[in-house]
């Protein structure tokens, strides 16, 4: 029988809007049409706010704050190929502009190009070397490419800048967890609940690193304790009942299984866990 995993990375999805800084003078109507469109921006009307923009890039054809908003804008309204146009315009006007190397990163590993989101990515990070947030979505970027050596030395470097992001602190344990270093998966596994307690992934993904073992309580407490936290988690009833099935608890795990499918009743292997409750019916 397989164990369930939740062996899902923690992505920064920060989008930032406002530049840290004036590179340059604007002309005083952009910069009020800048303002004006920040404002609808900030309400959600993000149609009223790309033409506000839109008017200041007509005062000011290489003003990179207008374009960059309009991206944020698209961004915001689910166009995701619209942002890319104004995030590229953004840098050509600003090449320093490390939020739009950043965004365009985001936008492009949302569009599922994952060579090209680490590229820019990898430019902002340049542009900003002490965003750990940055060098977090670099990282999830290599793993996904399977380059997992190279992030879990970004994962490190971020760690240098903010260690105690459990975020983060989470995602190098999950790599080493898929290299098969369990002793550095548990290390960090094990910061990322110091630092955030309730984090059920975590506590989930070391049970299923002591089960392996065969160190059955061990599992049995992590497990417990993610429940603690969130009894909703089909997964973890799954993995818990499974636990209970090989130590010979036949109760404990029927009542798991029971209550894997109540909370999950289309999962893809609810016809293997209805096998394994019948047979536990049957022992009765």
């Amino acid at each position: 029988m397989k164990y369930a995993t939740l062996f899902t990375m923690t992505v920064s999805f920060i989008l930032c809007l406002i530049y840290p800084c004036f590179t340059k003078d604007y002309p005083e109507e952009s910069l009020w049409l800048y303002q004006q469109g920040k404002l609808f921006y900030e309400h959600r009307e993000y149609e009223k706010a790309i033409e506000e923009w839109q008017k200041a890039l007509e005062a000011d054809p290489e003003m990179s704050l207008a374009s960059f908003g309009i991206a944020m804008a698209y961004s915001a309204m689910g166009e995701n190929e619209e942002s890319k146009k104004y995030y590229e315009k953004t840098i050509q006007s600003d090449p320093a502009f490390w939020q739009a190397y950043y965004n365009l990163g985001l936008a492009y590993k949302k569009s599922g190009d994952i060579d090209e989101a680490i590229k820019y990515y990898e430019r902002a990070a340049e542009l900003a070397p002490d965003k750990a947030d940055i060098l977090n979505n670099l990282g999830v970027a290599y793993k996904e490419k399977g380059e997992r050596e190279k992030a879990v030395k970004i994962f490190e470097k971020a760690l240098k800048i903010n260690q105690k992001d459990p975020d983060l602190n989470y995602n190098i344990a999950l790599v080493y967890d898929l290299m098969n270093n369990k002793e550095m998966a548990i290390k960090y596994y094990n910061k990322a609940i110091e630092l955030k307690p309730e984090d059920v992934n975590s506590l989930n993904n070391i049970g299923l690193i002591y089960k392996k073992e065969g160190s059955m309580e061990l599992a049995l407490e992590h497990f417990k304790k993610a429940l603690k936290v969130n009894d909703n988690i089909p997964i973890l009833h799954y993995n818990l009942g499974l636990v209970y099935y090989e130590k010979g608890d036949k109760l404990a795990a029927l009542a798991e299984f029971k209550k894997y499918l109540e909370l999950n009743p289309d999962a893809a292997n609810a016809g293997e866990v209805e096998d394994l409750i019948q047979e536990l019916n049957s022992d009765q």
